[in-house]
């Protein structure tokens, strides 16, 4: 199950509250939504849980050569992609997550999780597909509970629900 020492750090991400505009907009074609510092951090969070799935299975494709792998490590980078296209669209400043390389993340708990489903998986490929399903399974927890227990706007709300599931395919 997931390392429950993750969702106490969500709060410490390196977000630069100061350089956060309280009343950030969001655009698409019909809706304006202004989004909160909660929603700003989630997303950010989100897109960083995104990018460690992505790295996971790009790693075990490397690994393994297991299609599978490749196949859901494009999914994700498109998970990713609808993420950012929110904060950028917000005026939120991602460079410093954009510009990590594979495997490396700002959070240290995220850093340290990467590294031990890295370990777990890089012991046979039963173990990676093991480390892939868990992945799975906790980012479709963090989409419940954030759907259910946040009242976000419905631009996050859609975009959440897609990344469910991709998820929930993924399983």
């Amino acid at each position: 199950m997931r390392n429950k020492h993750i969702k106490q750090n969500k709060m410490q991400n390196k977000l630069m509250s100061s350089e956060i505009d309280k009343t950030i907009i969001v655009q698409d074609n019909t809706t304006t939504v202004e989004l909160s510092d909660a929603e700003i951090e989630n997303l950010i969070f989100m897109y960083q849980e995104e990018k460690l799935a992505m790295d996971v299975y790009d790693y075990f494709y490397d690994t393994y050569n297991a299609k599978i792998f490749d196949n859901i490590s494009n999914s994700e980078s498109k998970h990713m992609s609808a993420v950012e296209d929110i904060l950028i669209n917000s005026n939120i400043n991602i460079t410093d997550y954009q510009s990590l390389d594979a495997g490396l993340f700002i959070d240290d708990s995220l850093q340290e999780l990467y590294d031990n489903l890295i370990s777990k998986g890089s012991q046979s490929l039963t173990d990676a597909l093991e480390v892939g399903i868990l992945i799975e399974e906790v980012d479709i927890e963090d989409l419940i509970n954030t759907i259910e227990n946040e009242d976000y706007s419905v631009i996050i709300d859609n975009v959440y629900e897609n990344l469910l599931n991709g998820s929930e395919n993924h399983v």
